[in-house]
């Protein structure tokens, strides 16, 4: 059954009207996922750093449970111990477990602001809040929070986005959403997400500085792109948007590589099917391409998966 008419019955109903009164908003579902896939972070460790979409998690959560109900997120220990639960799920390296920072950083998004700003970053939970007494969202995206249809949505861009690979253990984490039934899960992971695939294309095609991976087709002119953001393990299977999870192409090669006719390799190579024939017409430049590199991007950060690539090479046709 879809989430909308799961979740749209008796309380839920009453609370997305009083919610949609209470805040008119001009913002759509589309305009909020986009900002949540252009999320500037901290790549200075050599991975995204996890720390604002995961502060966005906790802030949902909070919403959620009614400890947050006038757009003022106060940094409390209900809301650190949140980010902190979400947080030991996905963090990697040498990341630190520091909530303070995304909560005076998520300002660059431009749609959190704090009251009063520091002149300088906190070096602490506790120096933050000696000098914020809370921080407020851009009221539009704040309605849409707090509408439970879409504050589900906003979760699966956030988990699509960022961790898809822990998915399902980021969903344990939000008491409400363990007290969701087998159906609603389903729903929620099957719902389209509104917006998601535009955003998907101009996270890649930024990431490839909007050329081709295989062919280096590059144009950018009046807004007009001529490549394509292809994923490689296709979203039907993995639900995962993570630019490491994507690739730009031309539109012949994004069509050859979905038939597996071309395979971008672990070996940062392309591979041809043996059944293309460079004697026959049409099909030499696609030969032409075995063994040749792929045009990676040029952070290190956003190169593609190896069980991605991998993922790719095992359906090439043999």
């Amino acid at each position: 059954m879809p989430l909308y008419r799961l979740i749209v019955n008796g309380t839920a109903r009453l609370q997305t009207l009083h919610t949609l009164n209470a805040y008119k908003t001009q913002m759509t579902t589309e305009d909020a996922i986009a900002l949540i896939y252009d999320l500037k972070r901290d790549r200075s460790s050599g991975h995204e750093k996890p720390h604002k979409p995961i502060l966005l998690l906790a802030v949902l959560d909070l919403i959620e449970s009614g400890a947050i109900c006038d757009n003022k997120i106060i940094p409390s220990q209900e809301l650190r111990e949140a980010f902190t639960a979400y947080f030991t799920i996905v963090r990697q390296g040498n990341d630190q477990n520091s909530p303070y920072n995304p909560f005076y950083y998520l300002c660059s998004a431009g749609f959190w602001s704090l009251s009063p700003k520091p002149a300088a970053a906190p070096k602490s939970w506790s120096s933050l809040q000696q000098v914020v007494s809370h921080a407020s969202i851009q009221p539009d995206l704040y309605a849409l929070m707090c509408t439970p249809i879409q504050r589900e949505l906003l979760r699966e861009a956030i988990y699509s986005r960022y961790f898809a690979h822990h998915r399902e253990a980021l969903r344990r984490v939000c008491p409400q959403q363990t007290q969701h039934d087998d159906a609603w899960s389903q729903a929620v992971a099957e719902e389209p997400l509104p917006g998601r695939d535009k955003a998907f294309r101009k996270l890649i095609i930024d990431v490839y500085d909007h050329r081709c991976a295989a062919c280096g087709l590059r144009l950018s002119i009046d807004n007009i792109v001529l490549v394509e953001a292809a994923h490689l393990i296709p979203w039907s299977e993995s639900h995962d948007d993570n630019p490491r999870n994507g690739m730009a192409l031309c539109r012949n090669h994004h069509y050859a590589m979905d038939r597996n006719l071309i395979a971008p390799s672990p070996d940062n190579i392309w591979k041809v099917s043996k059944r293309l024939d460079d004697r026959r017409d049409g099909e030499a430049d696609l030969v032409a391409l075995n063994n040749r590199s792929i045009l990676l991007p040029k952070l290190e950060q956003y190169t593609p998966l190896p069980e991605a690539l991998e993922w790719r090479t095992e359906r090439l046709l043999a």
